[in-house]
């Protein structure tokens, strides 16, 4: 994601940014493709959940 925009809004933030859509047809796919803009909108919630499922990876051990 290019040009990367964020807006905290009342109720959580607003990410917006250019990503490339690339085409699965042909050789020369992975170079061509056409930019469009995408948008997220995470509420407060969704940030906790991120904050508390990040912690619970860092501190769980991890099967090795």
């Amino acid at each position: 994601m290019k040009e990367v925009l964020l807006v905290e809004a009342p109720d959580g933030f607003v990410v917006q940014g250019m990503v490339v859509e690339t085409s699965s047809t042909g050789v020369w796919s992975e170079h061509m493709g056409q930019q469009c803009k995408e948008t997220f909108t995470f509420l407060d919630d969704d940030i906790a959940r991120f904050l508390e499922e990040g912690h619970a990876r860092r501190t769980t051990p991890s099967a090795r």
